[in-house]
C-alpha cells in the first residue's frame, strides 16, 4: 500500500515536515544517502568520538559522563574540514566511476590530491581490467 501511495503525485511532491521547518527557519536541508558513511561527514565525527572515548574510558558512569564533553571538544574544525574533503572526494569518484569498488580504490590511491583528475578513473579501469 505504501508503494502505491508513493506513486501518487500529491504524495510524491509532499515535502517532509522536518524539511519544511528547516526551510522556514531560513536554512537549507540536505538529506544524504542512507547507509553511505563515506558520503556523510558526521559518521567520521562519530568514529573519532568513539575512538577518543574508548581509549580513555574505564567502564564507570562518572568517567563516561566526564568524557563526553572532552570527546566533543576533541573534534576540531580542521578535523571537520578533512571529513568534508573526504566525502567530496568520494562524491567526485562516484560521479566519474562505474562502480563503488573502483571509486573506493581511486579515493585511497589518490588521497593526497585535492580532487580526482580526469585520468584517475581511467587508471582505475586499466588497473581493474589488468
Amino acid at each position: 500500500m505504501q508503494h502505491v501511495l508513493s506513486l501518487q503525485s500529491d504524495f510524491h511532491n509532499e515535502k517532509p515536515l522536518l524539511q519544511l521547518i528547516i526551510k522556514q527557519a531560513g536554512h537549507k536541508c540536505v538529506f544524504l544517502p542512507k547507509f553511505h558513511c563515506n558520503l556523510n561527514p558526521i559518521e567520521m565525527v562519530w568514529s573519532q568520538l568513539k575512538q577518543y572515548f574508548c581509549k580513555r574510558a574505564d567502564g564507570t558512569f562518572p568517567t563516561a559522563k566526564k568524557l563526553v564533553p572532552e570527546c566533543l571538544d576533541a573534534v576540531t574544525t580542521i578535523n571537520i574540514c578533512h571529513y568534508f574533503q573526504h566525502c567530496l572526494r568520494y562524491m567526485n569518484a562516484y560521479r566519474k566511476g562505474p562502480n563503488v569498488k573502483q571509486a573506493a580504490y581511486a579515493v585511497k590511491k589518490y588521497t593526497s590530491h585535492q580532487c580526482l583528475g580526469q585520468n584517475v578513473m581511467m587508471d582505475v579501469n586499466v588497473i581493474n581490467r589488468g
